[in-house]
């Protein structure tokens, strides 16, 4: 667990989606984060308490709609309600961390920010965890925006890809981190599969690690006006 006087660490569960891909079981009220799927606990409480053994719960945040905010709310009563943020419109994932870096960046603009969905599996919590602390220090450290990709196990069209350099990389705290290269949102299947063929395409997972306060720098940087 991240102790006081080291990096501060916070943890932002974006928990707004409507989980339509896993519909019929997944419904716009009750959203597979919201469902029991791999134990008797939700997704959503799943992710909590993996992150439980890392940070702790003042240092975990939500982010998500006012109807399901209030199910979170229900759901996790030892998040402080303070730290359950609401989305006053649903405008998609960057919008929903523009929001919570802003809050976390008010309370604290050295914190580094943790950006995970609700309703991941992760079978191996402890390489997860280990991972999830080296991206923090690469962070904290080196000003990095992290992202985390997944080894593609067959070709899909229903995934990101980020494609990496092989050659551009560097060690911190005992892990690999790549250059990214470009994304590439859901490709076409001859794509998906030149992108497994050459090797340096991962699944894009939606976890991101990032300082609040190098944030807004990137934005502005990067943003297309």
């Amino acid at each position: 667990m991240i102790r006081e006087g080291q990096m501060d660490v916070r943890a932002v569960i974006m928990a707004g989606g409507v989980g339509t891909r896993f519909w019929p079981l997944s419904r716009e009220k009750k959203p597979k984060q919201f469902l029991p799927i791999i134990s008797e606990k939700t997704m959503i409480e799943e992710t909590v308490l993996r992150l439980s053994t890392f940070i702790t719960l003042p240092q975990i945040y939500t982010i998500a709609g006012l109807y399901q905010t209030q199910a979170i709310k229900e759901l996790l009563p030892s998040i402080p309600e303070e730290n359950l943020l609401v989305e006053p419109k649903g405008k998609n994932t960057a919008p929903s961390l523009i929001l919570a870096t802003a809050a976390v960046y008010l309370q604290n603009p050295d914190a580094v920010v943790i950006a995970l969905p609700a309703d991941h599996l992760i079978k191996d919590t402890e390489r997860f965890l280990k991972k999830l602390h080296a991206g923090a220090q690469a962070a904290f450290d080196k000003d990095h925006f992290i992202t985390f990709g997944i080894p593609p196990s067959y070709p899909t069209t229903g995934y990101g890809y980020i494609q990496f350099s092989r050659q551009d990389f560097t060690e911190i705290s005992e892990e690999t981190f790549y250059v990214v290269e470009r994304f590439k949102e859901k490709p076409n299947l001859e794509q998906a599969k030149d992108f497994l063929d050459k090797g340096n395409n991962f699944w894009n997972s939606g976890m991101f690690i990032w300082q609040a306060k190098v944030f807004p720098e990137k934005l502005r940087l990067h943003i297309f006006l």
